[in-house]
């Protein structure tokens, strides 16, 4: 059940905006009644950490020939259709262009290998 709802006003009392919902349950026999409350005990923003050798692509500006050709030295790949340039997440990190990754799902072939 929900917070606010009929059956819930005593937890809500209780734990405030913390509670999650309340659950009521009964035994095999019918003869008990457990009642369970789902809480809040923390909370903190997500922080996704992404494996070094994951593929990215990344937008590089035309201007920045520099760091252009110090990705392509480093092992980037230039992708015509997508207009971006293809690393490993390592990478992407060491030339400070890991805010601008893209990660894509690997394609999947259909061939055995």
């Amino acid at each position: 059940m929900r917070p606010g709802t009929p059956g819930t006003e005593k937890h809500l009392r209780a734990h405030g905006p913390a509670l999650v919902c309340v659950r009521y349950r009964e035994d095999a026999l019918g003869k008990t009644r457990f009642t369970t409350v789902e809480l809040v005990v923390d909370e903190a923003p997500m922080t996704h950490r992404m494996h070094p050798d994951t593929w990215v692509e990344v937008d590089i500006p035309s201007q920045a020939r520099a760091l252009r050709r110090l990705a392509s030295e480093h092992g980037a790949q230039w992708i015509a259709t997508s207009g971006r340039w293809r690393m490993r997440w390592q990478l992407a990190e060491q030339l400070g262009l890991d805010a601008k990754a893209i990660t894509r799902r690997p394609r999947v072939s259909n061939r055995l290998r």
